[in-house]
């Protein structure tokens, strides 16, 4: 039984990429499928899709890598999961350094229609987000 799937992922990932591996493969669920589409939005893989594989056709995540030209660096250059089961870690929106880093590449227009600011603020002693 796996108690920390998202660790998984990360590992399966950082592992195929430290072997140099055109793509990697996992049991998929919805949380996987997600952060992975998440992984490829931001440019970190080529390509994500979920499949039947093997010969029990299970539901698998088919990851695929990406690299520089000359295939010597990969896309992660460091990749580990702070806040574990084990241990959380709490940290404020506005202390969050990936939060900070897309709020600097925000395109004004992209927020022209969004609906900001109506009751979705938290209060000043609202939860903090974990990492």
């Amino acid at each position: 039984m796996m108690t920390d799937p998202i660790a998984d992922l990360l590992a399966r990932i950082r592992n195929a990429a430290l072997a140099r591996h055109d793509v990697t493969r996992l049991p998929a669920n919805r949380v996987k499928k997600h952060i992975a589409e998440l992984l490829k939005a931001e440019g970190y893989i080529s390509d994500v899709r979920q499949e039947e594989w093997g010969p029990q056709k299970h539901q698998t995540l088919t990851i695929v890598l990406k690299y520089s030209e000359d295939r010597t660096t990969s896309a992660f250059q460091g990749l580990r999961r702070v806040s574990r089961p084990g241990r959380r870690v709490y940290v404020r929106h506005d202390q969050n350094p990936a939060c900070l880093e897309r709020a600097r590449h925000v395109d004004p227009q992209h927020l022209a229609g969004a609906d900001v600011g109506q009751g979705s603020a938290p209060s000043q002693g609202g939860r903090r987000a974990p990492v």
